[in-house]
């Protein structure tokens, strides 16, 4: 069997702005009126996670289900997951948009059938 390598691109734009919004400077207006500001921060960063797969991942529908796990834990990490994160971040990163389609865009990328089989038949890890 050969063996293939490929680094696969995991785009993730993370739209955290509800998480991260700071409150801006209060400012005095006069000494009457106090106006209070916040500002939103969007962060948007691009992370890649290099995922190795061999011609053995792709061989049949429950190999291919294996690796589509695989690419969903590199989906996470590419999206911010990380163990000293708090609890409530992780579980937005979890259900996000950016890990669902981190997973999506690797698949199309590798453009197998064994992995749209396997899509199809048992969807996206949960």
């Amino acid at each position: 069997m050969t063996t293939v390598f490929r680094t696969l691109a995991l785009a993730a734009v993370l739209g955290v702005a509800p998480m991260l919004a700071v409150p801006g400077a209060v400012h005095a207006q006069s000494t009457d009126q106090i106006t209070n500001e916040s500002e939103q921060v969007t962060v948007e960063a691009t992370h890649h996670v290099r995922v190795v797969y061999f011609a053995r991942d792709l061989q049949d529908v429950p190999h291919a289900r294996q690796f589509i796990a695989r690419l969903d834990r590199a989906a996470l990490v590419a999206c911010g997951d990380d163990t000293a994160l708090a609890a409530e971040i992780r579980r937005a990163i979890e259900r996000s948009d950016c890990r669902r389609d981190g997973v999506l865009r690797a698949i199309s990328d590798i453009r197998n059938p064994m992995l749209d089989q396997a899509l199809s038949r048992y969807g996206l890890p949960a």
